[in-house]
């Protein structure tokens, strides 16, 4: 990390005798200034407040942690999101503007109507051991499934924006992460943005708390176990499960907003039923961009388990990883052109069409990537003749700047892409395949000026 100018030490030094500290956090001083002023804030807000001795030696304290690169959010201990405020804690991924630009607009979607035709064609499949946790019909409510939901932001977000609209009376939120500091994280969050009046208090049944519980134990006929499990991969494995077991069971689930421990590479969630939409910011930075090019906060304080996919991600996905990066090294011809960034996506999509969900949004790091999941898309049949693909920039609801392209091809396909921005995310809408047809055809027709 290069040196701070003097000068530029010596100009925050004349401003106050702490913004030095900041400076060295945040590298600009624009920055520091306005962090510097929100630090103090927190300071300022206990109730009775501080005596000027302790107010100094807190606000010192803070500012200093503030000059080892430590994320503002984890200092202050929230960030906001929409109009919730988000508890951050070492160990959960921060959450960014990029995931709130793209929840609140997946959000404004879905209460305007532009959504209402997805989510009206029926489930294409029936599944075994659905039971109650079947989807609602969108006359009724809408049914949500967060993966990798990290610290509850986006599933709260987007409950709280869809609830307030009283478009969906009954919306079901399940929220999966395999890390339990964030699944505790996120029940924090939940109940501290119902007691703020940000999501409505909710009604409690143990009935539905059961039926989860054996949903992910596999207790549902038609969901089988891991028996293939021997020896001491079988004992690791009923230790996990133990310990997944204590915290369904602590947590009282009948809120329609739930959050879980779950590795989504040992089951496809077959017993929970269908999802209307399917919403992740998975891991999928690779581990020679995370070195590279992520920054010294990142790397040194956030959990690299939520940002790089990792082939000893869990017990039950090691071998599931290392089979797909074989699959895309075949592919490629060279081993060393797996993308291990992209690990997730695969999964996601398996998830998406076992599901039959009319919307599947995943966020992306770049336009490579975003490219290189859309090519993914695109060359899964079952899936590219059946969903209507678009690449959304950071801000999807924003108007392109000029220069940013507005439609990608991918293989032979012509993608739209929305908003203004980096791109951020490729999100996936079912539609029938008779109308596929009829666009391919007036595309087609326009391509050839006729």
């Amino acid at each position: 990390m290069p040196r701070l100018p003097h000068s530029l030490l010596l100009r925050a030094h004349k401003k106050s005798t702490l913004l030095p500290l900041v400076l060295q956090g945040t590298r600009d001083l624009p920055s520091a200034i306005n962090e510097l002023r929100w630090l103090t804030e927190h300071v300022q807000s206990p109730s009775p407040p501080l005596c000027p001795r302790a107010f100094r030696k807190r606000l010192l304290h803070l500012c200093e942690r503030r000059s080892r690169a430590e994320p503002l959010q984890y200092i202050l201990g929230s960030q906001p999101f929409g109009e919730l405020d988000i508890k951050c804690r070492p160990g959960v991924l921060i959450p960014r503007p990029e995931t709130e630009a793209y929840t609140t607009h997946l959000a404004e979607l879905l209460i305007n109507g532009s959504l209402d035709e997805q989510l009206c064609l029926p489930f294409r499949r029936t599944l075994p051991g659905r039971g109650r946790w079947k989807a609602p019909s969108p006359r009724n409510g809408l049914s949500i499934l967060d993966v990798c939901s990290g610290s509850g932001c986006i599933s709260l977000l987007l409950h709280s924006l869809l609830s307030k609209s009283n478009k969906f009376p009954n919306i079901k939120t399940l929220g999966l992460d395999i890390s339990p500091k964030a699944v505790a994280l996120a029940d924090e969050n939940l109940a501290f943005n119902i007691n703020r009046g940000h999501l409505p208090a909710f009604p409690r049944s143990k009935e539905q708390d059961e039926e989860l519980k054996q949903a992910l134990q596999g207790k549902i006929p038609g969901y089988k176990r891991r028996s293939h499990l021997k020896g001491h991969k079988l004992l690791q494995y009923l230790k996990k499960q133990k310990v997944k077991d204590e915290r369904v069971l602590g947590i009282d689930p009948t809120a329609p907003i739930q959050f879980r421990e779950h590795d989504i590479f040992t089951s496809l969630l077959r017993p929970l039923g269908d999802f209307n939409i399917i919403i992740s910011n998975p891991p999928y930075i690779s581990r020679s961009s995370f070195l590279s090019t992520t920054s010294h906060s990142v790397q040194k304080y956030e959990p690299r388990l939520a940002l790089v996919p990792e082939a000893t991600y869990s017990p039950g996905s090691e071998r599931w990883i290392q089979r797909y990066m074989n699959w895309k090294a075949r592919r490629k011809g060279d081993a060393e052109l797996a993308e291990d960034a992209d690990i997730f996506y695969r999964q996601l999509l398996r998830i998406y069409d076992r599901s039959s969900s009319s919307v599947l949004l995943m966020e992306v790091g770049d336009q490579e990537q975003a490219i290189r999941v859309t090519k993914l898309v695109v060359l899964r049949k079952d899936i590219g003749k059946t969903n209507r693909v678009e690449i959304w920039r950071d801000f999807p609801a924003q108007e392109a700047q000029p220069g940013e392209e507005q439609e990608v091809e991918v293989e032979g396909r012509v993608i739209p892409v929305n908003g203004a921005g980096k791109m951020r995310s490729v999100v996936l809408f079912r539609v029938e395949e008779e109308k596929m047809e009829v666009g391919r055809e007036n595309r087609a027709t326009r391509d050839s000026g006729i």
